[in-house]
């Protein structure tokens, strides 16, 4: 069977919602690596890179750290 891996939580979850199925999280705490049941294609990972999914993400991540540094 072949499987794809990445250890980038957006890409991950990305990955999830456009149907990928997540077959295994390996690694220790803070090094996962999100392993998936079939290979995803190189322009997958292009098309999230440019979308407003990523900007969806990276707004999402930006928040958070912000809130954390002012608390």
């Amino acid at each position: 069977m072949m499987t794809d891996r990445t250890s980038d939580l957006q890409l991950a979850s990305y990955l999830i919602v456009r149907g990928y199925t997540l077959q295994a999280i390996e690694g220790p705490p803070g090094r996962r690596t999100f392993v998936f049941a079939s290979a995803f294609p190189a322009d997958v990972v292009m098309q999230f890179h440019g979308s407003s999914e990523k900007k969806i993400l990276d707004a999402h991540k930006s928040l958070k750290l912000a809130a954390v540094m002012s608390a």
